[in-house]
Order: structure tokens, then C-alpha cells, then sequence
């Protein structure tokens, strides 16, 4: 196959085969729309095992799900840009390559960008309610609990307490 969509929305898969047709690349194409998974490991899960040839250009298509703000940084384009932007785009637009692409997920996935204080006190935000329970818990006061979320957020390109617990409630089974 020369193009590959990775998506569970047939209406972008459609129009992305029909743009990708449009423009007639030399090259193979493929598209992430990473909004279409709930989490890291359905969306290597979906990838898994599938090799892309070198020569492939992936394309990260990115929305406003707390998962796309985590990989924003590799983003190519949005849902709200125009299709001349969009054609801009994957004619001349930033690429990565599958190798780095897996990586950075795998990366993620494994949340190695926190120390492991900072795995212990999302793990404890998942599991209560309240920032004071897991301060008790953690022997520290409030503010230095609000003060970990301030790093896990920034660490993770979120920006509120919720959407720390949103993540980690997505990928909880990896946190430990």
C-alpha cells in the first residue's frame, strides 16, 4: 500500500485518501490522526508490527484531546487548518520518521521523563480525589503536592490538575 491512515474516523480517512490521491506524491505517505486513540498503547497497539518504508513521510494530524497536546510537538498539522494549509503542508511540511515517531511514543508511554517522586504522586492523584489526601499520604503539605502537578503538567504539556488525572487515568496500567 502506498499510503497508510492510521484513524478510526472514516470521514478523515476518506479525506485524506482523496487529498493524498489529489496531490500524487513520489513518495509514501502516512497519516496519524492521534485524536482517533484513547490512549498511548491503543494507539501503538494500532501500529505495531506495521513497517513503513524509509523513504515514508508520516504526518501527525492533531486535535484538542489532552493526547494531542502531549504530542504536539510533532504535530504537522490540525483539524482547524484550511485545506490549502493542509496541501501546504504535506507538500512541504515537517515530517519524522517511523523510527523516531515509535520512540517518542514509547517515551511517553513510559513517562521516563518523570522522576519517580513525580510517578508516585500522579499515580496518587489518580487513585484520589483530593490533592490533601495525597499530601497526607505523601508526609508533605498541600502546596508542595500543587507544586509536583506544576512539573507533571509541564513535563507532559498539560495545564491543569484534570488533565494530569485524565492521562493518567488513560494510561494507568503503565505507571509504577
Amino acid at each position: 500500500m502506498r499510503h497508510r491512515i492510521f484513524t478510526k474516523n472514516n470521514y478523515i480517512k476518506f479525506a485524506f485518501r482523496h487529498l493524498l490521491r489529489e496531490i500524487s506524491f513520489e513518495r509514501y505517505t502516512c497519516i496519524v490522526d492521534i485524536d482517533s486513540y484513547t490512549s498511548f498503547s491503543e494507539l501503538l497497539d494500532e501500529i505495531d508490527g506495521v513497517e513503513l518504508r524509509t523513504n515514508q513521510r508520516i504526518y501527525i494530524l492533531t486535535g484538542i484531546s489532552v493526547h494531542s497536546k502531549i504530542l504536539s510537538s510533532l504535530a504537522t498539522f490540525g483539524r482547524d487548518n484550511c485545506l490549502d494549509d493542509i496541501k501546504q503542508l504535506l507538500k512541504t511540511g515537517r515530517t519524522i520518521s517511523w523510527h523516531d515517531f515509535k520512540q517518542h511514543l514509547i517515551m511517553l508511554l513510559e513517562l521516563s521523563m518523570m522522576s519517580k517522586k513525580e510517578r508516585e504522586i500522579a499515580w496518587s492523584l489518580y487513585q484520589h480525589p483530593d490533592v490533601s489526601s495525597v499530601a497526607e499520604l505523601a508526609n508533605v503539605n498541600n502546596k508542595t503536592i500543587y507544586s509536583y502537578i506544576a512539573i507533571i503538567a509541564r513535563k507532559l504539556n498539560l495545564r491543569y490538575l484534570n488533565e494530569v488525572r485524565m492521562f493518567i487515568a488513560s494510561e494507568m496500567n503503565y505507571i509504577s
